[in-house]
């Protein structure tokens, strides 16, 4: 909290304004000189999280400001102002404040706190969907506030009260300009995207009024089809930051989705055989590794944003910049090609099979291993199939301390005859691999390191 001052003269110094009267039947020529006082906090703010900016005024209604961009979401209430913020970049920002001319307090100090607070977003997202337009879905309807001859997909869903809601298409592939919109219980235009990237995808923030049962309607600028996914993530309760944190996460991007920026061929160069990614990318050490022709970020096959790795008859491996001592999660999406395969290791560098939790597609079947903790054990038989052409998501819940691991597909956990062990006993673990040794290979794509609260201690 930040407790600040502006300079006033009368009502109008804030925004350097002087009313002087004029000579009856006369229009003067008037020059002023003088000076503009304005309340300015520089704060730097991290890509990917939300923040609340609040402003208490005591005796005056706050103008606010923030450079570069513009509030997501504001509101102004006597004397007040709260406005939520969502960098796209990592960098320093300016808060700017000042007065209404129209506010007549008197001369004086104008005294105001000011509070800039993170705000988590819910580590599960409240929707997720990869879907396409066509020519035959719906178009949107006349006179709904949408653009006409526009195809929509809608996708229903369950919204809190005064809870803000992040709700983001983006494109996949395909000829469209996303375009995102929310239609109300009672049926009509709620919200609709003023924020995002063209061409690339579409995002708006919502803070519902009532609870109820909300539709996201997923549309584009002009006509066009083709793939896109859909997410909403809500505000986070209180106290969950810590379970939501990201350690680190990669999508191997290029302009849109996870990670992605506005410079070419960064962080990842889309199509370009034998280059390394990801470099700059928080929480990471440094990028993959080794660069090689067989493991391309391509475009052509993703889960979300606008690339996803592809590797045959090689492996990469990737280095976190702090090693995990305690429980964490590892999520990734993988689509295996008919006959190909991956194989995966949550490691501890610098010993001979220093693995934690390692997992395998083979024969189009998900396996998990069972280690001994002295660098042994066996792959036990998942009912888990692998579908070629389908992104599965892979859910790794890691525990040092216990040395002991969980292993998901989809969602459902798998249920061995007794917990799986690490491969060998390792007191932190730090790196990532993937291991490919078969021509059609495998993708890969959004993958996170996520913090998890401590387990409860047994009674």
């Amino acid at each position: 909290m930040i407790r600040g001052t502006l300079l006033r003269y009368g009502f109008a110094v804030a925004l350097g304004i002087v009313l002087l009267p004029a000579a009856p039947g006369k229009d003067p020529d008037i020059t002023l000189k003088g000076h503009v006082v304005v309340g300015q906090h520089r704060k730097q703010l991290e890509a990917g999280k939300l923040y609340l900016i609040k402003v208490d005024g005591e005796g005056f209604q706050p103008v606010v400001r923030i450079s570069p961009g513009n509030f997501i979401l504001y509101k102004t209430s006597e004397g007040s102002f709260a406005g939520y913020v969502h960098p796209r970049e990592t960098r320093e920002y300016r808060v700017l404040l000042s007065t209404y001319p129209q506010d007549e307090a008197g001369d004086g100090l104008l005294d105001y706190t000011l509070t800039i607070k993170h705000v988590p977003l819910a580590q599960q997202p409240v929707l997720t969907e990869k879907a396409r337009l066509t020519d035959t879905d719906p178009l949107n309807k006349a006179g709904s506030g949408l653009p006409q001859n526009c195809r929509v997909k809608a996708f229903e869903l369950k919204l809190t009260a005064k809870k803000v809601y992040l709700i983001e298409m983006v494109r996949v592939s395909g000829k469209l300009d996303p375009m995102v919109a929310l239609e109300g219980p009672d049926g009509n235009l709620a919200a609709m995207s003023s924020e995002g990237k063209p061409n690339v995808d579409s995002r708006l923030y919502f803070e519902p009024r009532r609870t109820g049962t909300y539709r996201v309607l997923a549309t584009t600028y002009a006509p066009g089809t083709g793939e896109f996914t859909v997410r909403v993530l809500s505000e986070g309760a209180p106290g969950t930051e810590a379970a939501s944190a990201v350690i680190a996460e990669t999508g191997f991007n290029d302009g849109a989705g996870i990670n992605s920026n506005a410079t070419p061929d960064s962080p990842y160069p889309l199509e370009a055989r034998g280059k390394q990614g990801g470099a700059g990318e928080p929480g990471w050490a440094g990028p993959w590794e080794p660069a090689s022709p067989q493991a391309v970020f391509q475009k052509k096959v993703v889960f979300e944003g606008d690339g996803a790795l592809y590797l045959t008859n090689t492996g990469v491996t990737r280095r976190l910049s702090e090693p995990q001592q305690g429980r964490f999660l590892v999520e990734q999406y993988v689509q295996i090609p008919k006959d190909g395969g991956v194989q995966s290791y949550i490691s501890n560098p610098g010993g001979f099979r220093s693995d934690g939790a390692v997992w395998t597609v083979f024969k189009g079947k998900f396996l998990a291993f069972d280690g001994d903790g002295k660098g042994s054990g066996k792959f036990l038989e998942t009912p888990f199939a692998s579908e070629p052409g389908k992104w599965h998501k892979v859910t790794l819940t890691i525990d040092v301390p216990a040395q002991r691991w969980e292993f998901s597909v989809d969602d459902r956990k798998f249920e061995p005859p007794q917990p799986l062990r690490f491969r060998s006993t390792e007191d932190r673990l730090s790196s990532i691999r993937y291991q490919c040794e078969n021509v059609p290979g495998a993708y890969i794509d959004a993958v996170r390191f996520l913090r998890v609260p401590a387990a409860p201690a047994k009674k």
